[in-house]
């Protein structure tokens, strides 16, 4: 009988000893669970932080990059627009072809009917400049009105409103031709004629760098030839090509070879004026 109460208390203490274990395992586990899913949630909160930290960064430096291009661009932009607007509101835009246009004819016809002591023949129109209203550069025949006229050349500059009205604000001595003194350049107030047009053509073969269309025959001087003196206009031989005046001397022999004679004189349009 005591032998099988002594075993009965053996099982049953065996039985406790293995459940103990058991709980302690499952604890253990559960210890470990909780400790990894810990250092997972550790590891995707740093891994979030690091994400949300990088990509803001190069989110805001593309957008910084696109919006300097931007204002690069609009800089750029607004540069070129006050280049376009400095030449329409200061510069002075020569003519395309030198032809007096019938608004500049009738400019200094107005602006005649106030002036005195001079009268002036428009010859060419060498440019215009746009302000409240326009300005007119005229190269003119300017003759006094006395007894014994005088002729000369002359750059006259009419400023013409935006009512009709116009002025001369200018007159520029450009060239002073003394038709009595013996061997000086007579003025030539004759058109051109083809005779002109073949003459430049002669004299400017083999010149590069530049084409010069004779616009106006200023004055010819006798020598063992004849020099002839022309108004041209200048236009470079580029991709982009610019336009200007230049006064070219022509040399034509008693053969009727012809070359240019001198240096060819470039004119600044804003350095013809009496204030200068």
């Amino acid at each position: 009988m005591k032998k099988v109460i002594a075993l009965i208390l053996a099982l049953a203490l065996s039985a406790s000893l293995v459940a103990c274990s058991s709980s302690s395992d499952s604890s253990s586990k559960a210890a470990e669970s909780s400790e990894t899913s810990e250092e997972s949630s550790t590891v995707s909160e740093e891994e979030s932080e690091e994400v949300s930290e990088e990509v803001p960064e190069e989110s805001t430096e593309e957008v910084s990059e696109e919006e300097s291009t931007e204002e690069d661009s609009e800089g750029v932009s607004s540069e070129e627009a006050a280049d376009k607007d400095a030449d329409l509101a200061g510069g002075w835009t020569v003519s395309e072809d030198g032809k007096v246009t019938d608004d500049a004819k009738n400019a200094l016809e107005k602006a005649l009917e106030a002036y005195t002591g001079m009268e002036f023949e428009a010859k060419a129109l060498l440019g215009t400049q746009i302000v409240a209203g326009t300005n007119y550069k005229l190269l003119c025949i300017g003759t006094t009105v006395t007894a014994e006229p005088e002729s000369a050349w002359k750059v006259v500059t009419v400023y013409a409103d935006l009512d009709g009205n116009a002025e001369i604000t200018d007159v520029y001595d450009f060239e002073d031709f003394d038709k009595d003194l013996t061997g000086a350049y007579a003025l030539n107030e004759e058109a051109l004629t083809s005779e002109d047009s073949d003459r430049m053509e002669k004299a400017l073969e083999g010149l590069t760098g530049a084409d010069y269309e004779p616009v106006v025959l200023l004055a010819t001087q006798v020598v063992s030839g004849t020099n002839y003196k022309y108004l041209c206009l200048e236009t470079t031989v580029t991709a982009n090509p610019v336009s200007s005046w230049a006064v070219v001397t022509v040399y034509e022999d008693l053969d009727g070879s012809c070359s240019i004679e001198g240096d060819i004189e470039n004119i600044d349009l804003a350095a013809l004026s009496s204030a200068e």
